[in-house]
């Protein structure tokens, strides 16, 4: 039976392991088809889509306890936000790093 993204936040922020690993399990790929090709290639050194999204879920996971369900699709939108606050971040480090310029 499926169970309900609320009762897996719910289990999972009691402490059940298996409960996110279900969550991660049913939320990597919708959440690598939404990341992929969001970062400039400007901005893409060692920060690819999947190292992008590892960082996503272990910020998102660490402040789980503070997460409200409002509603459906409320997690997704959730690792979203994490994300685009991940990948603004990404951007203002590359915006600070000094242009590479070829030496003859």
């Amino acid at each position: 039976p499926l169970e309900s993204t609320v009762d897996l936040v719910d289990r999972s922020r009691a402490g059940d392991e298996a409960a996110r690993n279900r969550l991660i399990q049913r939320y990597l790929p919708l959440l690598t088809r939404w990341a992929h090709g969001r970062l400039p290639a400007h901005a893409r050194d060692l920060s690819e889509t999947q190292d992008l999204v590892q960082v996503t879920l272990i910020r998102a996971f660490r402040q789980l306890p503070s997460f409200e369900v409002q509603g459906p699709g409320a997690f997704f939108g959730y690792l979203r936000q994490v994300m685009t606050n991940l990948l603004r971040d990404e951007l203002r480090r590359v915006g600070r790093r000094p242009a590479m310029d070829e030496i003859d």
